[in-house]
């Protein structure tokens, strides 16, 4: 689904008044239409919003719980600014409510969604609304929903409207994306990848004795989180877990990059990074087929087996 934009031009309202004739030449006529066309021409002429988003799938939650979808950018095709005043599904099945919105530069690193409102994920939904980033390769603006899971069934949103003000005109784009939330008991969709004959184990339960860094959780769809940056002389352990057909591509930056075939049955690997003087790493990406189920912790101890 191509991002459309669907234009609502407010303009001059007419005036009631007593009907009479009034007789003009074609000439006339025609300088009337061609003024009214211009007006409106240099007038609605302010920026215009597109927009882009992925495939997301979230926790399995109970109903009412709130979550953050964040996995939208928008941007505009011409200098300006643009105000958001509304967002509304596309299409939403299975009981999905937006309770809220908020726009602001895209923060790298920062989680696509996850369980909690706007005001605990960092953004201020009462003054982060107006868009003024133009399209390119490297900018953009994020827009994040706070969705409600109205029932207890595995419900999708598909698409979002947003509506929005463009130098005092009313304008309304749809952005492509899709988010799942899948329910407790679901081991058919796809997004959702539950299969109950198989054990799952959590890498960061694995882990004895290591100090965790980061840990994800089980979850789908892509994923961006920040590492603490310094890293003590030691060894780093990059522990993954995946289930469901696909791959799973895990970008630990300096601490290596993995790439792990997933099948119906849970597996992973742990892979070990030595560091005698100790190393930076700032960033943890995650990347996943649609419908493999993932988990990724990164966990450090003192120990070396080739210490200097």
């Amino acid at each position: 689904m191509s991002p459309s934009n669907r234009d609502d031009t407010v303009g001059p309202s007419a005036v009631p008044r007593r009907r009479r004739r009034v007789w003009m030449s074609g000439g006339a006529a025609a300088l009337l239409v061609l003024g009214a066309v211009g007006y409106y021409a240099l007038t609605d002429n302010g920026p215009r919003l597109s927009g882009q988003g992925n495939r997301l799938g979230l926790p399995p939650s109970v109903a009412h719980a709130p979550f953050v979808v964040a996995d939208f950018s928008l941007c505009l095709d011409q200098p300006g600014t643009v105000t958001v005043t509304g967002v509304r599904p596309v299409r939403s099945e299975g009981g999905l409510a937006i309770r809220g919105f908020a726009v602001r530069p895209w923060v790298g690193g920062s989680a696509m969604g996850g369980n909690g409102t706007l005001a605990a994920a960092g953004y201020h939904p009462e003054r982060q609304q107006t868009v003024s980033i133009i399209c390119t390769a490297d900018s953009k603006a994020q827009l994040a929903v706070q969705v409600e899971h109205t029932g207890n069934e595995t419900a999708t949103l598909d698409g979002l409207t947003v509506d929005y003000l463009s130098d005092g005109y009313r304008h309304t784009v749809d952005i492509p994306g899709q988010a799942t939330v899948c329910a407790f008991h679901d081991q058919q969709h796809s997004d959702c990848g539950r299969s109950p004959q198989v054990d799952w184990s959590d890498p960061a339960s694995a882990m004895a004795g290591e100090k965790i860094l980061a840990s994800t959780g089980r979850r789908t769809g892509d994923l961006q989180v920040p590492l603490p940056g310094k890293i003590p002389a030691g060894t780093t352990w990059v522990t993954t877990e995946c289930q469901g057909t696909g791959t799973l591509v895990v970008d630990a930056g300096p601490l290596g990059s993995y790439t792990e075939p997933c099948s119906d049955r849970p597996d992973g690997s742990d892979n070990a990074f030595e560091s005698p003087l100790g190393t930076t790493a700032n960033l943890l990406k995650v990347t996943a087929d649609p419908g493999v189920t993932w988990a990724v912790a990164i966990g450090w101890d003192s120990s070396q087996s080739h210490p200097q």
